[in-house]
């Protein structure tokens, strides 16, 4: 009964400063930004300058495919500068790729090395058979590397249906996936509950001293201990309400909050502690 009495004054006290609000506001604008700036599927869309070194029929033939991938069907006629050179181009958008169709490697080589995309050359070679140039900048994936390798000693014919025919079975089929926006909330629960409670938790500390609190205290009854520990639980308290108001609103009732409670909790607990500690060299 006296923790909770001194948790309830506490936590009174706590209210009266502005430091008691400053999360719950922070939780409550990083919701905001969740909810309206980060959209739950984000589109990546990588920049490709592409040269067709290849006989007319072959050429028109993968251009109607751009074409057919684009998303309003029809190409749009543009110029790209790589220092003082110009070079005009054709740009077809994808759901994934915005692709310049230029007019000579030499055009891929300059943009791929001013504007750092990704370029590449599809030629013939003297055998008749496709040879690919690469033009690579080097933050491309290790994967994605090899898959670039193996694409010219793999057989084109029959590909699509290949893959088409392919069967995939899924070992966690009730597994659900979380989206874009799902994804970033356990690193604002881990800054905003966690992290920010630390920082709250020694300006508590500091705002007593100021106050003349923690003198107080050394002349009661009551016991640092106890002192302590009623800080930790507000600290607990506005880590919890903070978390749950970032992820209420975006998860709903489709995860276990039962867990989600234990992680605020917890990692609470050591932020506060970790606070208190911080706090007790300089208080």
């Amino acid at each position: 009964m006296k923790l909770l009495s001194s948790f309830v004054k506490e936590l009174t006290l706590a209210t009266r400063s502005f430091y008691f609000y400053i999360e719950i506001l922070f939780a409550v604008v990083l919701l905001a930004v969740v909810l309206f700036a980060i959209p739950e599927q984000i589109r990546v869309v990588q920049t490709q300058v592409l040269y067709l070194d290849l006989p007319q029929p072959a050429a028109d033939s993968l251009t109607a495919d751009l074409l057919a991938e684009d998303l309003d069907g029809r190409w749009e006629e543009t110029v790209l500068e790589s220092g003082d050179d110009r070079f005009d181009a054709r740009l077809f958008e994808t759901e994934t790729a915005r692709v310049y169709l230029v007019n000579s490697a030499e055009a891929v080589r300059d943009l791929a090395d001013t504007k750092r995309d990704i370029g590449m050359v599809l030629s013939l070679d003297a055998a008749g058979q496709l040879h690919y140039t690469y033009y690579l900048q080097g933050y491309e994936s290790q994967r994605l590397q090899n898959l670039l390798s193996v694409i010219p000693a793999a057989s084109l014919a029959g590909m699509a249906e290949k893959i088409a025919g392919m069967t995939v079975e899924q070992l966690a089929p009730d597994q659900v996936l979380l989206n874009d926006r799902e994804n970033v909330i356990p690193t604002l629960i881990a800054f905003n509950s966690s992290f920010m409670g630390m920082f709250i938790m020694a300006a508590y500390i500091f705002l007593d001293k100021k106050e003349g609190v923690i003198n107080a205290y050394a002349v009661t009854a009551s016991s640092v201990a106890r002192y302590m520990l009623s800080k930790i639980l507000v600290v607990l308290l506005t880590a919890t309400v903070s978390g749950l108001i970032v992820t209420v609103p975006v998860f709903g009732f489709q995860i276990n909050y039962g867990l989600v409670l234990l992680l605020l909790l917890v990692s609470g607990f050591f932020a506060s502690v970790l606070g208190l500690l911080i706090a007790s060299f300089y208080a």
